[in-house]
Order: structure tokens, then sequence, then C-alpha cells
């Protein structure tokens, strides 16, 4: 195991049988390279809960997604009421456009929500497939999107005030994991379940390797494959 105050010293340390880690320590951040059971170890187990997943570009992931909304500005509005509006479209887009049924879905929710703020996290495992990258998860949720203009009447709300965040599909995301909260904070990220080392493992979006088929994503316009902030 190793820390690295920049990010590419990460990748350029990076093994094949490692992930790279943002950790922050007494409000420093830095950047651990090692392996899930290393970190698990050193950091989620000794009560170090302020981790983030690199989402290491170009690398398959799960579909992965994260829903914020500010109670302050929206008091009649529930996140989980964001989620069920959002799930039921990337069932059918799913179902629609790659012959996938709900059934052969797991979609893991984590919560993190409080009196100002409501804020989830979902992670889709799906059966035998994946997502390329990054910017595939993005191109699928611009699909989403699309649909909804199309089809969802005022459902489009959830993406014009932003509660679904599509800003996060871009090169080399810090996603919050399971278990963890920003610094200074107690909204720890739980999906109900005792944090146990094998319940974070299947809650990250990027295994470290798999054999999984990747899902024939395309953009809404058929363009090629494009990453926010890229």
């Amino acid at each position: 195991m190793k820390t690295y105050w920049r990010q590419q010293q990460a990748y350029d340390a990076l093994q094949s049988h490692q992930c790279i880690f943002q950790n922050q320590s007494g409000g420093k951040r830095y950047y651990v390279v090692c392996t899930n059971e290393e970190y698990w170890t050193k950091f989620l187990e000794q009560g170090d809960r302020y981790g983030y997943e690199v989402i290491q570009n170009g690398k398959p992931c799960h579909l992965h997604i994260d829903l914020d909304v500010d109670k302050n500005r929206f008091p009649s509005i529930k996140v989980v009421d964001i989620w069920k509006t959002l799930e039921k479209y990337i069932d059918i887009v799913l179902k629609e456009d790659f012959n996938i049924n709900e059934a052969d879905v797991t979609k893991r929710v984590h919560s993190s929500s409080n009196r100002d703020k409501g804020s989830m996290h979902i992670i889709f495992n799906i059966n035998g497939k994946i997502f390329e990258s990054n910017a595939h998860v993005g191109a699928f949720m611009r699909t989403v999107f699309s649909y909804v203009v199309s089809n969802g009447g005022e459902d489009i709300i959830i993406f014009d005030e932003k509660f679904v965040d599509m800003a996060i599909y871009t090169p080399n995301r810090l996603f919050r994991m399971l278990g963890c909260a920003k610094w200074d904070t107690t909204r720890y990220l739980t999906n109900g379940k005792e944090l146990t080392f094998e319940n974070w493992v299947e809650n990250k979006v990027q295994p470290v390797s798999t054999t999984a088929e990747f899902l024939p994503i395309t953009e809404p316009d058929n363009t090629p494959i494009r990453m926010n902030g890229s």
C-alpha cells in the first residue's frame, strides 16, 4: 500500500490487482493505491470512513447514479420519490433497448440523507453485462434523459432541477463509497445492512476484473461516445 498527493502519481504506480482510492484524514486529501482487502483493513475497519472510489477512466464499471435534493429549496420533494421516478425509466430503456429484464438486475441503493439534504447513490449490477467505461454510463443516462424528454411529461423535472446529477460521468470520477461520509460530517452512506468487507466490495462501482459482456451503448444521436469534461 502506498499513498500519493497527486492522482497521476497513483496511476503511475497502479498494478492490475489494485484500486485507487481518495482518502481524507485530518482534512487533507490524498490517493491510496492498494487492494480492496488492504483498504478495508487499513481504513474502513478502523473507522476511518472518508473514502472515495476513483472510477478509473476507460475501464469497465457498473451503472451508477447520484441523486440529491436540497430540502430547504424543495421541502415537498423526497429523494426516494426521485429515485422511484427515475427507476421506472431506466427499467424501460434497459428492456426496450437491450432486452434486459428487471429480474436480471440487482439495484444497490445507498442513502445518506439528513434534515437538509436528500442524498442517494444507486448502483445497478446486471447479470453477465457491464458498461465498458464511465463514459458509456454517461451515454446511457443521456439516452434515459432523451426518453424522459419524449415520454415523461412533467417527470422531466428530475433532470431540469438537477436532482439527477448528470455531471458525474467524467474522467477518473470520485464516487463516495458505502459506509463513508464527506469529511467532518456524519452522513454515512448506508444500505441498511451491516458494513462488512463483503457488503462493501459488492457495492463498489468498478470491479478489479470482469468477464462480463459489454453493453452495446451509443449516444442518443448515434454519435461517438463522449466523456463529460473531456
